[in-house]
């Protein structure tokens, strides 16, 4: 099966370093329709449509990772990103994480 790039599908077809070259292909137009949205909307959408999942072994959906913490009483929230190659021989984040050389 051919394989089908999303969150690397622009590398090697634009400069990283540029911002630029990122919005005219596209960059940031999700960001812009979610700030359009309230967050129970927001949520709603990641977990219904879209079905956003970690990337991780477990592959948790990330709808209800938000879900979860906008329910909190806790008007402090903090976010955690775990960067761990747990997985021996996978490397996949390692990919998405590092620098890509430009053309």
């Amino acid at each position: 099966m051919k394989e089908v790039r999303i969150a690397l599908r622009n590398v090697r077809k634009i400069d990283p370093r540029s911002i630029d070259e990122y919005i005219a292909a596209g960059g940031y137009t999700a960001l812009a329709k979610a700030r359009t949205m309230d967050r129970g909307e927001l949520i709603r959408t990641v977990e219904e449509t879209s079905r956003l999942r970690g990337r991780g072994g477990a592959a948790f959906s990330t709808g209800k990772k938000w879900s979860s913490a906008f329910a909190s009483d806790s008007q402090v929230k903090y976010i955690v990103c775990n960067a761990d190659e747990g997985e021996p021989g996978t490397y996949k984040d390692r990919t998405i994480r590092r620098e890509t050389p430009t053309r």
